[in-house]
């Protein structure tokens, strides 16, 4: 359906970004959610500074896409698995998200 990609593609826009791709430790996940996700949820004023009224405050700061609940962050696991990088054998190589690889035992 054109509108689940076209709500996709706005999302990925919106928060995966070069703040998002920097977080690699604990500490800059924290940072990252305080910080630049939280700024892009929020709406900010006009660029004159007039704050905008109550149904203008229900959308995203893209301006697109409407709140309807508070955000959720879910967490997708993979199986860590080997791989070959150019001739070398890596032991801690994760590929991209698939149903067929989730890590799903408890941690």
């Amino acid at each position: 359906n054109i509108n689940t990609y076209r709500l996709n593609t706005s999302m990925k826009n919106l928060f995966h970004d070069d703040a998002f791709d920097s977080v690699t430790t604990e500490e800059k996940f924290w940072e990252y959610l305080n910080g630049d996700f939280l700024v892009k949820q929020n709406h900010s004023p006009y660029y004159d500074g007039t704050e905008k009224t109550a149904p203008e405050t229900r959308y995203l700061v893209d301006g697109a896409n409407v709140f309807i609940a508070a955000a959720r962050l879910r967490q997708l696991r993979i199986l860590e698995t080997g791989c070959m990088v150019f001739v070398q054998n890596v032991t801690n190589c994760f590929e991209p998200f698939n149903v067929n690889i989730e890590e799903t035992k408890d941690f």
